[in-house]
C-alpha cells in the first residue's frame, strides 16, 4: 500500500504544478454538456493520470471526470478529479484541489487530496489514519450550530438529486449555518481538519467523494450516501453526506425530505 500512496502523492504534486501553471491566467473555458466548465488544465491533468496508471498498473481501471478507461468488474480502480472546483479555478479563486482515490471492489482504500496553493497534502489509507502534511487529522466533535465549527456546506447549483433551494431554506430555518466555496473536496477537507461539521454533496460523480470517503473516516468522521447508506465508489453515487459523525443523523433526516 505504501507504493500506491507514494504513486498517488507524486501524481498530486505533478497535477498541482499544472494547476499553478494555468491558475489566474486568461485560460480558455469551454462548457461541457452539463454546462460545467472545462479547461486545458483539467484535460492535461486527467491525461497525465491515465498515462501514469497505464504504465505503472496496467491491470487497474481508471475513472476520471474528463476521461476514463474502466471496465465494470475491475478489482482495482483509480478515481480522479483532475481539478475539483473548476469554477473558482477559472475565476482566480484558490479553492480548487486535485483528488485521487484507489478503490478496491467498490471500497475506497486510499485517498489523496492536494491543494497546490497552500501546499496542503491530505492523505489516508484505510485502517491507518489520515494526515495533513504528515500531521494527524481529526474531525471536530461539535453537535451545535456554533460558528465556525458547526458550519455545514451545501451546493448552490442543481445537481438533480436534491431540491437544493428547498434544502437550503430548510437548513437555515432549522438553525444551520450554511456556506459554499464551489469545491466539494475543499469543503470536505475543512471537515477533516475539524474546521467545520459537515458538507452535503448532491451529485452522482464518484470522483468528488471517493478520496473524501477514506480521508474523512480515517479522521474519525462519517461518509454515506444521501440516505445514510454505504455505497460503491467505482460507479455513479447517490450523493454524499460528509460529517464529523456527531451531526450525521441530523443531516440525513434533514436531507431525506428533499430528495427528488
Amino acid at each position: 500500500m505504501n507504493d500506491y500512496l507514494a504513486f498517488a502523492k507524486k501524481l498530486a504534486i505533478q497535477a498541482g504544478d499544472i494547476m499553478l501553471q494555468y491558475f489566474d491566467t486568461d485560460i480558455a473555458v469551454e462548457a461541457k454538456e452539463d454546462a460545467s466548465p472545462l479547461t486545458i488544465a483539467d484535460t492535461t491533468i486527467n491525461k497525465m493520470v491515465i498515462d501514469a496508471i497505464h504504465e505503472a498498473y496496467p491491470d487497474h481501471g481508471i475513472i476520471g471526470e474528463e476521461e476514463s478507461d474502466h471496465t465494470a468488474g475491475t478489482e482495482y480502480v483509480w478515481v480522479c478529479d483532475p481539478i475539483d472546483g473548476t469554477i473558482p479555478f477559472t475565476m482566480g479563486v484558490p479553492t480548487s484541489q486535485f483528488s485521487l482515490a484507489l478503490v478496491k471492489d467498490g471500497v475506497s482504500i486510499l485517498g489523496v487530496l492536494y491543494d497546490p496553493y497552500t501546499k496542503r497534502m491530505y492523505e489516508a489509507v484505510k485502517g491507518e489514519g489520515a494526515t495533513l502534511n504528515g500531521q494527524p487529522l481529526h474531525v471536530n466533535d461539535t453537535a451545535t450550530h456554533d460558528i465556525p465549527k458547526g458550519l455545514i456546506s451545501t451546493a448552490v447549483m442543481d445537481y438533480g438529486l436534491i431540491r437544493n433551494d428547498d434544502l437550503l431554506y430548510a437548513a437555515l430555518n432549522a438553525g444551520e449555518r450554511a456556506y459554499s466555496v464551489c469545491c466539494a473536496t475543499y469543503e470536505a477537507a475543512l471537515v477533516a481538519r475539524g474546521k467545520t461539521a459537515a458538507t452535503i454533496f448532491p451529485g452522482n460523480s464518484p470522483w468528488d467523494i471517493a478520496a473524501v470517503k477514506v480521508i474523512i473516516e480515517e479522521a474519525g468522521g462519517k461518509v454515506t450516501d444521501l440516505t445514510g447508506k454505504e455505497q460503491r465508489y467505482d460507479q455513479p453515487i447517490r450523493g454524499a453526506i460528509v460529517s464529523n459523525g456527531v451531526v450525521h443523523d441530523r443531516l440525513v433526516a434533514l436531507v431525506s425530505s428533499h430528495l427528488r
